[in-house]
């Protein structure tokens, strides 16, 4: 496809600012271009890049922009954010390459985090301080995405052999694996929450709309806290005996969470014909009133 005058002209700019003898600042050039002239520019085809503990890279102008410098790649991130177009910036297709098997893969933002020059855990730093690492993990497109990012974490881990140099890697993938057991978890919830409200005007089933929600939200509230609590003491070293402590409070947080959720499942789905009690004053008398709520009739 034929590029416009308008990216030409941005493509000719960010070469420039590549080569490092352009006289336009990088944060200018992306303010000013069309979301869709950057993404068609981004895709351009530059060359290739490899080395034998990797196959080699199609090099796209955003893989060489971004393993630029460090103010290129913030202005980068600087403008995805300020447009929201996360999700949309990481599922830009920038080609394929030929796998040694002879398959080809897709070519996405997620092979420029994992082979580019930058250091992986830096790129991570990065989009943390943009996005937030929960927001940028969902935002990918797909779980190969997810996995390519993992696995080159602990591949670049197991090349290290000090405990402090290791300890950044180790803290991401605990982050990760953190995110994975909210989402796993929010999708458990919301799966059986479906199965709950698909009971159309049984009473039997209603009656057990509580039960239900508590039983997911204890299941959340266990899995959430525990996992937070497994990532604070992996994180930070603590002693064994801190260990019941933190399934103690994980467990409270799960009780705390499935009668929230329980109650708030059983005032929504509470059956039609429920009577509901009310105490009104008539003079200096209480008076108990029921009323139907089905039919708004006292009782």
């Amino acid at each position: 496809m034929a590029l416009t005058e308008e990216q030409k002209t941005l493509c000719n700019d960010l070469e420039l600012v590549i080569k490092g003898t352009g006289t336009k600042d990088i944060v200018q050039i992306l303010e000013e271009a069309k979301t869709e002239d950057l993404f068609a520019v981004f895709k351009l085809y530059r060359g290739e890049k490899g080395d034998e503990d990797s196959s080699y890279t199609r090099v796209s102008l955003l893989f060489d922009l971004l393993g630029n410098n460090k103010i290129c790649e913030s202005a980068v991130f600087d403008m995805v954010k300020k447009r929201n177009i996360l999700k949309e910036f990481l599922s830009i297709d920038l080609g394929f390459v030929e796998s040694d098997n002879g398959i080809r893969e897709d070519y996405r933002m997620v092979d420029i985090i994992v082979k580019s020059s930058v250091n992986i855990t830096e790129f991570l730093d990065l989009i943390k301080d943009k996005f937030g690492l929960k927001e940028f993990w969902k935002a990918l497109p797909e779980d190969s995405d997810r996995n390519m990012i993992k696995g080159a974490l602990e591949r670049e881990m197991g090349k290290l052999e000090d405990d402090q140099e290791k300890s950044k890697y180790k803290n991401f993938l605990e982050e990760i694996r953190i995110i994975e057991l909210e989402q796993e978890l929010n999708t458990i919830t919301l799966r059986g929450m479906e199965r709950t409200l698909d009971f159309g005007d049984n009473r039997e089933l209603r009656k057990n709309a509580a039960k239900k929600g508590m039983k997911f939200g204890a299941i959340g509230g266990a899995i959430t806290a525990l996992a937070v609590g497994l990532g604070l003491y992996f994180g930070t070293g603590a002693a064994l005996t801190a260990l019941p402590t933190i399934i103690g409070i994980a467990l409270v947080a799960a009780l705390l969470v499935g009668a929230t959720i329980g109650a708030i499942t059983y005032d929504v789905l509470k059956p039609k014909s429920c009577i509901d009690t009310v105490y009104t004053t008539k003079g200096f008398d209480t008076v108990k009133q029921e009323t139907n709520t089905a039919t708004g009739i006292s009782v």
